[in-house]
């Protein structure tokens, strides 16, 4: 090839639970295989250990883009509900417009729990 010199990669032998167990789980299929049975479900494999979760770097508050995201489309979408011909806004109106509207209510309460499909 190019420069005549060729390179071969070595994997190291699996030493961890999940590596090994993963082994032993291809060698199962292998040796099934050649006896000439049916494939079966491996053996438990335990999930990889990737290491401790990673913990928060910043020690804010959790008030920060986000948050504030949040609230600037929830702000305009409750004044809306709220607004009466002639440019003003009531209470009562916001109110009425929810119960006629739960589809309306479900949104704000997702926007206002900070989970689901927005943040």
């Amino acid at each position: 090839v190019l420069g005549g010199s060729s390179v071969v990669a070595v994997a190291e032998p699996a030493k961890d639970a999940y590596g090994l167990a993963l082994k032993e789980a291809y060698q199962q299929g292998y040796d099934d295989a050649l006896a000439g049975l049916d494939p079966r479900p491996p053996k438990h494999i335990p999930s990889p250990d990737l290491g401790a979760p990673s913990e928060r770097s910043s020690s804010s508050g959790g008030f920060g883009i986000s948050s504030l995201l949040r609230w600037a489309m929830i702000a305009p979408y409750f004044y809306r509900m709220g607004s009466v011909p002639g440019g003003g806004w009531s209470f009562e109106a916001a109110m009425a417009n929810l119960k006629a509207n739960p589809g309306q209510v479900m949104m704000l309460l997702m926007m206002l729990s900070g989970s689901g499909m927005f943040f």
